[in-house]
């Protein structure tokens, strides 16, 4: 190593000092640094430049007795020693300008004085020496050799950077960390090279060594003034995005405060906005927007109903439907919201969803009866939020609608009043609310039975309905009249019915929204009232099962739910009520609600057995009822009660196959979606639910559309042509029984569904991921019976 720098050390020498004043000019011309700073840093490569370059010229000329040669090898040694000093000295020059600078000191530390001191001097030594010849002398073949104090030459350019050193860490903690460093390295790399250069003879490594660092203090320079600019650019960023946040926040403050205050208007209206806004956001956030694209949406959303502003008291607080009159005033509404947001030039947006969310897709909405893509995107977003909430919200003349009429409305209203795409992102969003939290704050009231509440008259209090399942579910309560004295009746009663939202109702609109049916009314004195149930026996002994109740204001009640029968066990003070009452089918639900006449029902506790029955659990007292006792073909016919409970087996699917069935929804079906489905998937024994199912695609007759999975790329095409009446006339269509038939192409992977029913025609294209499994079609559906099952092959 040390054969090979002695060979190469002139070159190095010479690009180090090319390197030197290639950085003099660059500081000289640069504009980060002070000026105090250029100076010094441009006073260290100047002299790094002579120290190198003198140096050099030492080796040179050494052992050449021109006269030349004579003059150059003793001018060259004499700048070496001398600027060996300089370079210290103008170190500490470095130091006192960054505690001034960097440290904010004021004064001098005088350690860095003493520095000064020491090499000035070492300078005055040097040039002393050139009549002493103490550090060096020439031969007669003028060669450079040690002088008897040569090891003194070394004395203050070591101990006054150790002196520099301990000032350094005394002020560690003022100095940034990339200037530390190079501070560290132009110490100790020079030392550690001058003590090696006392053994080694023929080299400059403590110049060269000094020179490194000179070049190091300037990179190190570069790189704190960068890391420097990029923190202050974050802390600038970070500035601007606090301000931007704390704006922001008083905007969604302010617009809030005014939003709820337009809601506020009407108590049924109260949190409208905000909901249609939290809506709308997760709608755009569903369909793919970035995070802008939902905050704009969010606040378009926000202020669609400024304009009810304008409005009257006699129209907003209207408990009554408007008049033709009013209403023609009311669609002002969206004009005035629009003159009142569009004053906002830099956030054009807002006034999308207030101007345009009254338009319809099909062109029949207002204010300017504007048709699909042309109304705004953000306002085909909101109108759906908006209608959202409105029909899940409580107003003057209902109660909140149940969600599946809710959803029923969205897909009727797809591709007439809400563009498809956000129609449908909606209806996820409704599938994905199992808790049904989407939903006005006034309704978010707690769906389970109240620990305790009065009865006066009958049936004036009513709780929420507890859903009858297939194990058995058990109910104890305390019930204690209220009645002073003997006069007067008291007791508890159940109320066995179904609605969509599992509550008893007593109204004609919302037993007609909730598709409410009451079963029978019971008493725990053995007494009963069929009403809607096909048929319901009571039998009343003095058994007491499960377990015994002895304090007579303790009612304990046991149901159980197999097919379209249901048993009601209700035990008290010694007595047993069994009532077994057979459902018109086994699609309807049920529900038992507890109320009474004169008593406080308090300390009601619900639990699950979470084990099924034997089938001959509940003996029958009526036969079952079935829509499948006709013609059988190729695969048995199936009977599909709720939302796919039985399917076919299925059949795997091959290029040119077609499914022909008949199909007839059930009674109590009232939905778009109660009719077949097609499921298309993937088992190792061919059906549904099977071993390593995996499902590809849900195809529905009613035409919506299903979203990719991650086992299979779906896209639907659904089209309503003349021969679509009206979602009334399809729902009649399917009561009515009709033969439908559906086509399979199949190539590889890609499998295309065809059907059309009705005047609603549906393509539907599946391409699979696993290549590799068979793949299957099933007929399955949500309450209708499918019958005469054929199946053909491309013929």
């Amino acid at each position: 190593m040390m054969e090979f720098l002695q060979a190469h050390q002139l070159d190095f020498m010479l690009a180090l000092s090319g390197i030197c004043g290639a950085l003099a000019f660059l500081i000289l011309i640069a504009g980060a640094l002070s000026k105090k700073r250029k100076r010094v840093l441009i006073l260290m490569e100047i002299v790094a430049v002579f120290l190198i370059s003198f140096d050099r010229l030492a080796y040179i000329y050494s052992g050449d007795v021109s006269h030349t040669g004579y003059i150059m090898v003793r001018l060259s040694n004499f700048i070496v020693f001398f600027l060996t000093a300089g370079i210290v000295f103008a170190f500490n020059l470095y130091l006192k300008d960054l505690l001034t600078d960097e440290g904010h000191k004021t004064t001098t530390p005088r350690r860095l004085r003493t520095v000064e001191i020491m090499a000035v001097t070492e300078m005055i030594l040097v040039v002393i020496s050139q009549f002493t010849n103490m550090y060096y002398y020439f031969d007669e073949m003028n060669r450079y050799h040690r002088g008897p104090l040569f090891l003194l030459s070394y004395v203050i350019p070591v101990v006054a950077p150790m002196i520099q050193f301990s000032v350094i860490q005394q002020y560690r903690k003022l100095i940034s960390r990339l200037i530390y460093i190079s501070l560290i390295l132009f110490i100790f790399v020079p030392i550690f090279f001058a003590i090696v250069q006392i053994w080694t003879y023929g080299l400059s490594l403590v110049n060269i060594a000094m020179v490194f660092v000179a070049i190091g203090l300037y990179v190190f320079a570069y790189l704190d003034i960068n890391e420097k600019v990029e923190r202050a650019n974050k802390l600038e960023i970070e500035f601007l995005k606090n301000n931007r946040d704390r704006t922001m926040k008083m905007f969604d403050q302010t617009s809030k405060a005014f939003v709820n205050a337009v809601d506020a208007r009407n108590i049924h209206t109260q949190g409208h906005s905000e909901r249609v806004a939290l809506y709308s956001k997760r709608i755009a956030e569903m369909c793919g927007k970035n995070e802008e694209e939902c905050e704009n949406i969010y606040y378009s959303a926000l202020l669609h109903d400024v304009g009810k502003i304008g409005m009257p008291d006699s129209i907003v607080k209207k408990d009554g439907e408007l008049s033709a009159e009013e209403f023609e005033e009311f669609k002002q509404k969206p004009v005035i919201g629009n003159q009142i947001l569009s004053q906002i030039e830099d956030f054009p947006y807002l006034s999308d969803g207030a101007h345009y969310h009254c338009e319809r897709y099909d062109g029949k909405g207002y204010p300017e009866g504007l048709k699909g893509d042309r109304i705004p995107e953000i306002a085909r977003i909101v109108a759906v939020a908006d209608a959202y909430d409105m029909m899940s919200s409580r107003n003057s003349q209902r109660d909140p609608l149940p969600q599946y009429i809710v959803r029923e409305e969205i897909i009727k209203g797809s591709g007439v009043q809400f563009d498809p795409s956000f129609a449908g992102a909606m209806l996820q969003l409704m599938d994905t609310d199992n808790s049904y939290q989407m939903k006005s704050d006034a309704e978010n009231v707690d769906t389970s039975v109240n620990q305790e509440f009065i009865c006066t008259d009958y049936r004036s209090v009513i709780s929420y309905g507890i859903q009858i399942l297939e194990d058995v579910t058990r109910i104890r309560f305390r019930a204690v009249s209220t009645i002073d004295g003997n006069g007067g009746y008291s007791a508890p009663s159940v109320i066995l019915f179904d609605a969509y939202d599992g509550r008893v109702h007593e109204t004609e609109r919302s037993i007609r929204d909730t598709r409410f049916i009451e079963y029978g009314e019971l008493w725990f004195d053995g007494h009963t009232i069929s009403t809607g149930a096909r048929n319901m026996e009571t039998k009343v002994s003095d058994t007491e099962i499960p377990t015994p109740v002895k304090d007579n204001t303790i009612y304990e009640i046991e149901s159980l739910r197999q097919k379209d029968h249901v048993r009601i066990r209700m035990f008290n003070s010694g007595k047993t009520v069994e009532v077994t009452a057979a459902l018109p089918d086994s699609s309807r639900y049920a529900y038992i609600s507890l109320t009474g006449e004169n008593c406080r029902i308090s300390d009601i506790e619900i639990t699950n057995e979470g084990e099924p029955k034997p089938e001959d659990a509940i003996p029958r007292i009526a036969d079952e009822v079935s829509y499948i006792n006709r013609l059988e073909s190729d695969i048995p016919n199936i009977q599909i009660n709720n939302n796919r409970s039985d399917h076919t087996r299925g059949i795997e699917i091959t290029d040119g196959m077609s499914l022909t069935f008949h199909t007839v929804s059930l009674p109590a079906a009232n939905l778009v979606w109660h009719c077949p489905y097609i499921v298309i998937f993937s088992s190792d024994d061919g059906l549904v639910n099977g071993e390593n199912y995996t499902e590809y695609s849900l195809v529905r007759l009613d035409g919506e559309i299903q979203e990719s999975s991650e086992a299979a790329r779906n896209e639907t095409v659904t089209e309503k042509n003349e021969g679509f009446s009206g979602w009334n006339d399809w729902k009649e269509f399917n009561k009515k029984g009709y033969e439908s038939t559906v086509y399979f192409r199949r190539s590889g992977n890609r499998i295309v569904t065809e059907t059309e029913n009705a005047g609603i025609h549906i393509k539907n294209t599946t391409v699979v991921n696993d290549r590799k499994r068979n793949i299957f079609a099933s007929i399955t559906g949500d309450m209708c019976a499918i019958t005469d099952i054929r199946i053909r092959a491309k013929s």
